[in-house]
């Protein structure tokens, strides 16, 4: 299988990397061994297209994963054994059915995230992502702080930041015509 993502710790003590068409993220420990199984396996619905992680053993570790299908994949622990027994929390998006024909209709796909990006956190319990979501044409940028655990469902609107507001307001004008 061809690696499709990989990312190093800031310490460059471990390598997460996902294959293409793989439902799961590996976590390597960088030893300098040519020849080495994953540490960590961590389990998913879809196959990954973007990665990122914090921390270290110290601090306790982070993993994010965001799937084909646009959802995003939140895993942390004290360690790798806690991290990689932990239940993930999942970042999603919806939107209401006349914002979502509007949206799918601007990039033939439905609202996803986009992209996500770890920030720094004090403890792994309370964690916090910047994310774009929503339309590719029109993407949302949110700062998310969330517990672990409990997953975030964020609304898509037709309102983003891309585009001029000329072409806002006809996108708006088709969207009041199929309600």
């Amino acid at each position: 299988v061809s690696v499709r993502c990989m990312i190093f710790s800031e310490d460059s003590k471990y390598i997460v990397s996902s294959g293409v068409g793989e439902r799961y993220v590996a976590l390597w420990k960088s030893e300098g061994q040519k020849e080495k199984s994953a540490c960590c396996v961590l389990s998913m619905d879809h196959p990954s297209i973007c990665l990122d992680m914090k921390g270290n053993d110290l601090d306790g570790l982070s993993v994010l994963a965001i799937s084909e299908v646009g959802v995003c994949w939140l895993w942390c622990g004290r360690n790798v054994k806690e991290l990689q027994s932990t239940i993930p929390t999942k970042v999603s998006v919806s939107s209401s059915v006349p914002e979502a024909s509007v949206l799918k209709g601007q990039s033939g796909s439905a609202p996803a995230v986009i992209a996500a990006k770890l920030n720094n956190s004090a403890d792994i319990e309370t964690m916090s992502v910047f994310a774009a979501y929503g339309s590719f044409v029109r993407p949302s940028f949110e700062k998310i702080l969330m517990k672990r655990g409990t997953d975030v469902n964020l609304h898509a609107t037709i309102d983003g930041v891309f585009l001029p507001l000329g072409i806002s307001k006809s996108v708006k004008k088709k969207m009041k015509h199929t309600e």
